[in-house]
């Protein structure tokens, strides 16, 4: 199998990438495109602690280790998020919880995606797109300080030091205006082209 990973924060256009690509290759079952968590964990997480990051963190591992298990080999995926964003929303200034963090992707043994996007817009872009979307809570609207920590971390490839053992290619695409996003789209769907056409891996 092939698994292609549509990464970045809130805002950036992920979504709206994964939607057009699933439109331009509906009717080919070979390519399958998923937004994660899928279920039965997409339901489950509203019960979620979202300020313990153990419970989280695991969570989403567990999701993950779910999803791959469901793959059949023969299928080229696209996902809404996977194993960067994981990482990246439980990164922590305590280098030891980050160690313990790199170590489960391997005992996991979570397959690595053979391309990883990750989407970037500006900061105040990102912040003006969700601001848009009407599931936002008060509290998420007021946290600009932690949005641009995480924003930051996202796109700073210092604080990425996991890249070689996450990531066999991992590429950031500008994501800001109307020209980019179509871009962005012929440049997505001519990889997966490339991958339908070439042998599936295990």
């Amino acid at each position: 199998m092939h698994i292609i990973a549509l990464e970045g924060i809130d805002g950036c256009g992920k979504s709206t990438l994964l939607d057009q690509l699933a439109q331009k290759f509906a009717g080919d079952e070979r390519v399958v495109f998923l937004h994660t968590p899928v279920s039965p964990f997409r339901e489950m997480r509203r019960t979620l602690d979202v300020g313990n990051k153990a419970d989280t963190f695991w969570f989403y591992q567990a999701s993950n280790s779910y999803l791959t298990k469901t793959m059949r080999h023969d299928r080229v995926y696209v996902l809404d998020r996977f194993l960067y964003s994981t990482y990246i929303a439980h990164h922590t200034d305590d280098n030891t919880v980050n160690e313990l963090i790199r170590q489960s992707f391997a005992l996991l043994r979570l397959p690595v995606p053979c391309k990883t996007y990750l989407v970037r817009v500006t900061l105040a872009t990102s912040w003006q797109r969700i601001h848009q979307r009407a599931e936002l809570t008060e509290a998420e609207r007021l946290n600009l300080v932690a949005y641009g920590k995480l924003y930051d971390t996202y796109y700073n490839p210092q604080a990425i030091p996991i890249k070689n053992l996450l990531f066999q290619d991992l590429e950031i695409i500008a994501n800001e205006t109307p020209d980019d996003l179509r871009q962005n789209f012929d440049q997505i769907a001519g990889y997966i082209r490339t991958k339908l056409s070439s042998p599936a891996t295990s």
